[in-house]
């Protein structure tokens, strides 16, 4: 008894956590249908409001999931508290690939299912006096992190263009995108990747857009993941949210002004910087959901630098389950 007394304990406290800190995020978070039996209810987990994270709000407002027969609900959880939540199993899918991936390299029983954005969507911008890569020799980059994915990606542009990270160019931790156009307005940094629709903003004030991250590395940066307790005991209902976020994908490339529309709802952005900000995200999207295991790889080596308990030899099989959006794509062309 003591044992089941004590896991109960650790349940209740890791669920406490996360919707603490999902009503904290989003106060409406928990106002979902109940769950029936034709319809079951799912929770997934997404770390912000943003067009990375577009494809399941699309899926949610098109009403691709209750199409295909299955209720999500969407929490907004900051991507550290991903792992505990899905390891108390309070969410069972998230969106959050990089903090999937990382965590099922250790071990943890966590798989990727599809991808939803193939390729970074972040441009490097910088200062109105600095219009290519190497006219920022000397000068500075903010980051939102050291030796996380914008550091990578900085450092990948950086020596397509014959400057090395550290030796001509210096990388300081800013913030957030919107920190980094403000860090750049009082020329505290000279260039930061920007995300949509703070590059938009940027391009309008008169800086320069140097170098889109998609064009130089090729590293997954959202896809669905989902505990392995789910994919076991639940393989049809994985199915159809994957099915789902599918549709989303092919929604978004097919039907440009109705994506555009549902930005402007979702985000509250004005007509023009909705469409500026499509126009510079949709070459992120994945085109199919396919996991790309030469992609994946690289993540993998990144988050090996960035932390050694993740062995340096783990098979990328282990960290995906491929199957879901291959019969996906099947079944969805058969329509």
């Amino acid at each position: 008894m003591l044992g089941v007394k004590i896991k109960t304990q650790i349940r209740l406290s890791s669920f406490a956590v996360v919707m603490l800190a999902a009503l904290f995020v989003n106060p409406s978070a928990f106002a979902a249908p109940a769950s029936t039996p034709d319809r079951p209810k799912v929770r997934w987990a997404y770390p912000s409001r943003s067009l990375n994270f577009l494809p399941e709000w699309i899926a949610l407002k098109k009403g691709y999931f209750k199409e295909e027969g299955v209720e999500v609900e969407l929490i907004q959880i900051r991507a550290n508290l991903t792992i505990a939540a899905f390891a108390a199993g309070d969410v069972h899918f998230s969106t959050s690939s990089g903090t999937i991936l990382r965590g099922a390299s250790k071990g943890l029983p966590f798989r990727l299912l599809m991808s939803t954005q193939s390729r970074p969507p972040q441009i490097l911008v910088a200062r109105p006096e600095y219009a290519t890569v190497a006219s920022l020799k000397g000068k500075l980059i903010g980051s939102q992190s050291f030796g996380g994915s914008e550091y990578f990606y900085v450092r990948e542009i950086l020596k397509h263009h014959g400057l090395q990270l550290a030796k001509d160019v210096s990388i300081i931790v800013v913030g957030d995108s919107l920190a980094k156009l403000q860090a750049m307005a009082s020329n505290n940094i000279q260039a930061g990747l920007l995300s949509a629709p703070f590059n938009v903003r940027a391009q309008k004030l008169g800086y320069h857009l140097l170098a889109k991250a998609a064009d130089y590395v090729e590293t997954p940066n959202a896809g669905l993941g989902a505990t392995l307790q789910i994919i076991r005991e639940k393989p049809e209902v994985v199915k159809r949210v994957v099915r789902a976020t599918l549709r989303a994908l092919r929604y978004i490339h097919g039907n440009r002004q109705g994506t555009i529309a549902t930005i402007q709802d979702w985000l509250a952005m004005d007509r023009e910087t909705a469409e500026s900000a499509y126009d510079l995200t949709l070459p992120s999207y994945s085109l199919d959901g396919s996991l790309n295991e030469k992609a994946l790889e690289a993540t993998i080596r990144l988050a090996e630098e960035q932390d050694a308990q993740i062995p340096k030899t783990i098979p990328i099989a282990q960290l995906i389950e491929p199957r879901f959006i291959r019969e996906a794509r099947k079944e969805i062309l058969k329509r």
